[in-house]
C-alpha cells in the first residue's frame, strides 16, 4: 500500500486537472517530466476514467523521468505525439551526469523540463521537452568548461542501451525492509536499522525510519551511501524456511 503525503495529493490533482481537460476538449494532454516517485504515482496509484487513455513516455524505454499522457478513449494512440525530444551533446570530455545537469539547469530552465540524461561513450543525450529545446540549442556551448556541439533528434532516432544491473541473490528471514537492506548493503542487521532510523532509506522515493516496514516485488529502494536497488523477484521459501529473492542494483 502506498501512504500519500499533501504533495503526493496534489500530484493527483494536478493529474485529475489534466484528464478534464483532455475530456473537454477531445485531445491528448501531457504533463511536465514527472520524477520517478510522480511516474510510480501516476502508472499505480491514479485512477482515470473509462473515457481517458493514460500512458507515460520519457524517450527510451528505459527512461525514469516520463511525461505523463492522457488520451481521448477514441484517440489513437501515438508516441511521437509525446512533446519529447533528444539533443545530442558530444565533444564534453570526461564531463559526467552530474556536470551535464548543472550546466543546464545554469541556464535558468526548470527541471521538470528535462528528462533522463544519458551519457554513452562520447555521447550525451539530454531528453528534454519540446517547447525548451530551441532555448537549449542555442544555449548549450559547454559543458563544464568544455566547448560542446549540439544536435536535435527525435527520440525514434536515438538508440539507449537497457539499464545495467548487478544481480544480488540471497535468502531473508521475512521482507521486512531491514531485512532486505542487510542483504542489499551486505552490513550487519544492526547497521541496517541504524541507516533506516537515520532517515536514509527510501522505499518508491519516499524515506521509511521503520524497519519494520514489509516490502514487495517491484519495490525500489534507495540506501545513502550504497546506491538503490529493485527487488526483482521473490522465489518463495528454502528447505530452512526462509525466503529466496533477487536484487537487482544499479551500476
Amino acid at each position: 500500500m502506498v501512504v500519500l503525503n499533501d504533495e503526493d495529493r496534489l500530484t493527483l490533482r494536478r493529474f485529475s486537472d489534466l484528464e478534464e481537460l483532455c475530456q473537454k476538449r477531445k485531445s491528448p494532454q501531457f504533463s511536465a517530466f514527472l520524477d520517478p516517485k510522480e511516474v510510480m504515482l501516476f502508472e499505480k496509484v491514479y485512477k482515470a476514467s473509462p473515457f481517458v487513455k493514460t500512458s507515460a513516455f520519457g524517450g527510451f524505454d528505459d527512461s525514469e523521468r516520463k511525461v505523463a499522457g492522457f488520451f481521448p478513449d477514441f484517440w489513437e494512440e501515438d508516441l511521437s505525439e509525446f512533446p519529447v525530444s533528444v539533443i545530442k551533446i558530444t565533444g564534453f570530455g570526461s564531463y559526467g551526469h552530474r556536470d551535464f545537469l548543472g550546466s543546464l539547469l545554469g541556464l535558468g530552465i526548470k527541471r521538470s523540463t528535462l528528462g533522463d540524461i544519458v551519457i554513452e561513450g562520447e555521447n550525451g543525450y539530454v531528453f528534454a521537452l519540446g517547447s525548451v529545446c530551441d532555448f537549449l540549442m542555442m544555449n548549450i556551448t559547454k559543458i563544464g568548461r568544455q566547448n560542446v556541439k549540439c544536435e536535435l533528434l527525435a527520440p525514434k532516432d536515438v538508440i539507449i542501451p537497457p539499464r545495467q544491473f548487478d544481480e544480488i541473490f540471497g535468502t531473508v528471514a521475512s521482507l521486512r525492509l531491514d531485512a532486505i537492506v542487510t542483504l542489499a548493503t551486505r552490513a550487519s542487521r544492526s547497521k541496517a536499522v541504524s541507516l533506516i532510523e537515520k532517515e536514509l532509506v527510501s522505499v518508491n522515493w519516499s524515506p521509511v525510519t521503520n524497519p519494520a516496514k514489509m516490502v514487495s516485488e517491484g519495490d525500489v529502494l534507495s540506501v545513502r551511501g550504497f546506491g538503490r536497488v529493485r527487488i526483482g523477484e521473490i522465489y518463495g521459501e528454502s528447505k530452512k524456511g526462509r525466503i529466496k529473492i533477487l536484487l537487482l542494483a544499479d551500476k
